[in-house]
């Protein structure tokens, strides 16, 4: 049986860093966050998909250029997560 404790710790690490690196404009270490093959994607207000991606290299370079010279600051509170046995 896999440990639950352990999987919503990481979850939380994983999006903390993700802020980060982000913020701190880390791509390489940003990339390593994800998987080979994501799907990603940005849904508007009524649920369309905006944008998606497939490609975790070109979620990165695009997210790369789209805040490139911007300063981004992002606060992560309380995970909102629920145990299911």
């Amino acid at each position: 049986m896999q440990d639950n404790t352990q999987s919503f710790d990481e979850i939380g690490m994983r999006k903390a860093r993700y802020c980060r690196y982000v913020d701190t404009k880390r791509w390489d270490e940003f990339r390593e966050l994800f998987s080979e093959a994501p799907d990603i994607r940005f849904m508007d207000t009524e649920g369309q998909t905006m944008h998606a991606f497939t490609s975790v290299d070109e979620f990165v370079t695009t997210s790369a250029r789209y805040l490139e010279g911007a300063r981004t600051i992002h606060q992560v509170h309380n995970a909102e997560m629920e145990r299911v046995s």
